[in-house]
């Protein structure tokens, strides 16, 4: 087999290392074969074991490399010493955790960085045995509470919980792939219906589990492996979530979803388990369960069935929980803005090239509320330019088809789809329109943005309205935000629609490019081109919502100068008067839109 580019690359590394090895003191080794083999990593191409002083311990370490080093990190490995769970940063396998999965490193470094490794893994331990980093067990509590589980035999635990207290009781769904935690069975429906992309009418049978809300994170050797333990913790929490805990005991006697919740700094966690009672009956068939027996069904009490439950030698099984929630999905938690356009409302006029990529970026950015408008249908010639083309897509109606991709892939918002002109949608419920916090339109059509600049300008209570567009080619976009104060689109455009403030000029002004077909006309333009467009059109937008943009605004991006040549365009001299030199383009200006005079619509 022919020798592969970077192989002497690595074969100078593994001589270095082995002499870093040799003259460490005392001399290392290189690991036999069999020693290597007991590491179960086929990735592994060779190992050394040094020892070293540590508080006064001699302890042993193996520096484990695979076939890609010194293009990838060293692994350094505790021997002989079974300190998981009690000490942090320390794998089951015996690795220690000395640098985070993506840490860049200088390749040309490979000994010293060894040696860096070595130096803080002997700091790691030191810390160890002083206690003084035990706190870390807690604030990494995720990557101890799984340990040791296979996802592919036990089913995960999906959340749409809120990551706070107090202690209460939850439901679930439990479906073939994985269990769904819900504050409602309502909110869950809603949620399964949207992700599954079930009928309206579906009905889901949701059960009680609970979620504790703990004062304090968990550390290793409180993990609970079994009901005794959950009695303990409820009782510690105090009598209100022990009754809970009974109430949920009494109606999910075979077992039931547990979830611990605390807070590690700033950020919440949520554990999860599975409690099972060891057995569902007493031992003559007839007897009835041994959670109810001397009373007639029905009849007993919450408490002596959590009594009985809870001292049986029933087990809680691990299980991790997967945050689904609107915070955790659209901003990790980290951004204060999700919360308030989660409760935002926005229609989008036109899903389209350029209205679909918009409304996939406002869906992602954690807009609550979608409205799409659009009367066209999918077809093949869309396809290179949309987010759709999905199997059972092309060939139906834009809008509905978007909607239900979005609403799939983020089943927490809520998205209504109507696959009808926007006219005819404004006729017949007027008042989506007004209860919308912003409306984005896209079409391109100028008779159609010029009756929905009309009623921006007329109807009284109308919300701003911000029309985005590219021009040819994609050499330049615009958003364009017409609110109470400011302009309109009819300040910017002749009686014809064509818009007399564009950053570029053309040697033969482009015609829309015209299929062999009559009244087939499209713009010419690349997805690839059009994305930074796409991405200051749903800027605006998010800026508009959120009170950035109190008058009417004119956002206006410009591609490269390189590309405009290829294009037969140039840069307009006017605007280049007005603005000052655009240099290489690439850019975005934020401009002012004020009433034209002689405006038809805003000098009435």
């Amino acid at each position: 087999m022919a020798d592969w580019p970077l192989a002497a690359w690595h074969r100078q590394a593994v001589a270095a290392l082995a002499a870093y090895v040799q003259n460490h003191t005392p001399p290392g080794r290189e690991l036999s074969s069999l020693e290597l083999d007991r590491y179960r990593s086929a990735s592994l191409s060779k190992g050394w074991r040094i020892s070293t002083e540590v508080s006064d311990q001699s302890v042993a370490l193996d520096i484990l490399i695979d076939s890609y080093f010194p293009f990838s990190l060293p692994s350094i490995f505790l021997v002989g010493q079974d300190r998981f769970l009690s000490w942090p940063h320390v794998e089951q396998s015996g690795k220690l955790c000395l640098l985070p999965e993506h840490a860049t490193f200088d390749i040309s470094t490979d000994v010293r960085l060894v040696e860096h490794l070595v130096q803080d893994a002997r700091e790691l331990i030191h810390q160890c045995l002083q206690g003084s980093n035990r706190e870390d067990l807690a604030t990494e509590v995720l990557s101890y509470w799984g340990a040791g589980l296979d996802d592919a035999k036990v089913k995960r635990f999906w959340s749409i919980l809120k990551p706070v207290g107090p202690t209460r009781r939850i439901v679930y769904w439990e479906g073939p792939r994985f269990v769904l935690l819900a504050e409602t069975a309502e909110k869950g429906t809603t949620w399964l219906k949207h992700f599954l992309g079930e009928p309206s009418d579906s009905r889901f049978s949701f059960d009680a589990g609970i979620l504790f809300w703990l004062l304090a994170p968990l550390y290793p050797e409180q993990y609970p492996a079994n009901n005794s333990r959950l009695r303990e913790i409820a009782k510690e929490l105090g009598q209100d979530s022990f009754d809970v805990l009974a109430k949920v005991i009494k109606s999910s006697q075979a077992g039931f979803p547990v979830v611990f919740g605390f807070d590690v700094g700033q950020e919440p966690v949520l554990a999860g388990g599975w409690s099972l009672p060891l057995s569902h009956s007493i031992p003559h068939h007839n007897a009835g369960s041994s959670l109810t027996r001397g009373f007639r069904s029905g009849k007993v009490p919450a408490a002596l069935i959590a009594s009985r439950y809870l001292s049986s030698p029933g087990v809680l099984e691990k299980r991790r929980v997967q945050r689904c929630d609107r915070a955790w999905i659209h901003t990790r938690g980290g951004d204060g803005r999700a919360a308030h356009l989660m409760r935002k409302r926005i229609m989008l006029i036109g899903c389209g090239a350029v209205g679909s990529q918009i409304a996939e970026l406002l869906a992602q950015g954690g807009v609550g509320r979608l409205v799409l408008v659009d009367h066209d249908t999918l077809s093949w010639d869309n396809v290179g330019r949309h987010i759709l083309g999905g199997p059972g897509q092309v060939g139906t109606n834009k809008a509905q088809a978007l909607g239900k991709e979005l609403q799939q892939r983020f089943p927490e918002l809520d998205i209504v789809a109507a696959g009808y002109r926007w006219q005819d949608v404004y006729r017949q419920k007027e008042r989506i329109f007004t209860e919308c916090d912003v409306i984005l339109s896209t079409t391109g059509d100028w008779a159609s943005e010029a009756a929905l600049n009309l009623l921006a300008r007329r109807s009284p209570r109308f919300p701003p309205v911000v029309f985005g567009w590219s021009e040819a080619y994609a050499c330049a976009g615009h958003a364009l935000a017409v609110l109470d104060v400011g302009g309109c689109l009819t300040c910017g455009t002749d009686g014809f629609g064509t818009f007399q403030h564009s950053p570029i000029s053309w040697s033969v002004t482009p015609a829309p490019q015209r299929e062999p077909g009559c009244g087939g006309f499209y713009q010419p333009f690349g997805s690839i081109a059009t994305n930074p467009i796409n991405a200051m059109i749903a800027s605006t937008v998010v800026d508009v919502l959120e009170g950035a943009i109190t008058r009417s605004h004119h956002r206006v991006w410009v591609s490269s100068s390189e590309a405009l040549p290829h294009h037969g365009a140039q840069w307009n001299e006017a605007w280049i008067a007005q603005f000052g030199e655009i240099g290489a383009g690439e850019r975005v200006y934020r401009l002012a839109w004020p009433v034209r005079e002689h405006c038809p619509l805003c000098q009435e």
